[in-house]
């Protein structure tokens, strides 16, 4: 299925696309990132939702939230192709990590289980013996608090989602998607700085793939492309 979630004056350039539009995505999109856009996107086995997770922070209202640890998920029906929930995916503190920072924690991929749970991984910008963020986490949304068509601006909400800090997102009641690490690469010396492919095979086996973005940086093996698979002694459902 090909589907264009588009807004204003994207949806202008793809006006003669074949694919379907959804004409109705959240304004709030266009203030995507460079290079940082809808990377995440995954439909569920039923065929009836695709959840669609940004990358980076957006620059909610500017470049200042950069480094915001809230990103993110909408979940669209794609019967009506309508937004009908969004989340406030919260990334790792990179304060527990050694020099990294916290706008180079992104999200790749993800991998839609069911309607509520979410495979996602999630990184830093380092590779090899510097790579400390290259993990692997299943997310319920089952408890979480759908935020659509609210925190979009600091007019009406006081501060948007990317504005917030953790504890803010308390105080205003935002429960974000619950979050456990199923497999973690850096433990295994996963030695590259992007995965970017993710399924989930059988249930119980999880594999990735790295982008070495088309082996421009370099001839050594940390640019190469590698499949790892992890089994799980338990089933993902």
């Amino acid at each position: 299925m090909n589907v264009r979630a588009v807004r204003g004056k994207i949806l202008a350039a793809l006006f003669f696309s074949a694919a379907p539009i959804i004409y109705n995505f959240p304004a709030v999109y266009n203030k995507l990132r460079s290079n940082r856009g809808a990377e995440a996107v995954g439909i569920t086995p039923d065929g009836k939702y695709m959840f669609m997770a940004m990358q980076s922070a957006l620059r909610n209202p500017n470049k200042d939230v950069d480094s915001s640890r809230q990103l993110r998920i909408i979940k669209l029906d794609l019967t009506t192709l309508e937004p009908v929930a969004e989340y406030a995916y919260v990334t790792e503190d990179a304060k527990q990590f050694k020099d990294v920072k916290q706008a180079d924690v992104v999200i790749s991929n993800l991998v839609a289980v069911s309607e509520n749970t979410l495979l996602i991984d999630e990184r830093d910008k380092n590779a090899g013996d510097q790579a400390q963020l290259k993990r692997i986490f299943a997310i319920d949304l089952s408890d979480a608090t759908n935020i659509l068509g609210k925190y979009d601006d600091n007019k009406a909400a006081g501060k948007t989602l990317e504005q917030m800090s953790t504890k803010e997102l308390k105080d205003a009641g935002i429960m974000p998607p619950s979050k456990r690490t199923v497999v973690d690469a850096v433990a295994f010396k996963f030695p590259f700085e992007k995965i970017e492919g993710l399924s989930l095979v059988n249930g119980d086996t999880i594999a990735i793939v790295n982008d070495n973005d088309f082996g421009l940086g370099s001839t050594s093996s940390e640019n190469g492309t590698e499949m790892w698979t992890f089994k799980l002694p338990y089933t993902i459902k």
